[in-house]
């Protein structure tokens, strides 16, 4: 009879090298999400005030809120591409693109709309 113990640890080490196998966690599995996912050209830039993410959408001029993958502020909230575009200074970039988002909420008028980034193309850093 072998050890209940080494039973367990065999069962995490294999759920573990499954769950890497199949990479980070993705905005389009998220069970937060409230409708489909849907692409905007924008402009991604951080609030001064509050230090978030916020996305512009170029053709409405709404704003909405950026969240990480499970729908709250977390590291994982950029795309790697977005991201090392506003590594020199945060505060002073923003990022003009085609962004795939997924919403955690729905639209309100005058409210914004929380989302998550699953992939971002065609990237412009720009300064504020």
């Amino acid at each position: 009879m072998r050890p209940s113990w080494l039973i367990a640890a065999a069962l995490c080490l294999s759920g573990n090298l499954a769950s890497a196998a199949f990479g980070a966690p993705s905005c389009r599995t998220s069970p937060n999400l409230v409708g489909a996912c849907f692409t905007l050209h924008g402009r991604l830039f951080v609030s001064t005030a509050a230090g978030r993410f916020h996305l512009a959408d170029a053709g409405s001029g709404r704003i909405l809120d950026v969240l990480g993958r499970e729908a709250w502020r977390d590291t994982d909230v950029l795309p790697a591409a977005v991201d090392a575009l506003l590594a020199p200074s945060r505060s002073k970039i923003e990022v003009e693109g085609d962004y795939l988002v997924c919403p955690f909420d729905r639209t309100h008028l005058g409210r914004t709309q929380a989302v998550c980034i699953e992939d971002a193309s065609h990237l412009i850093a720009r300064g504020r």
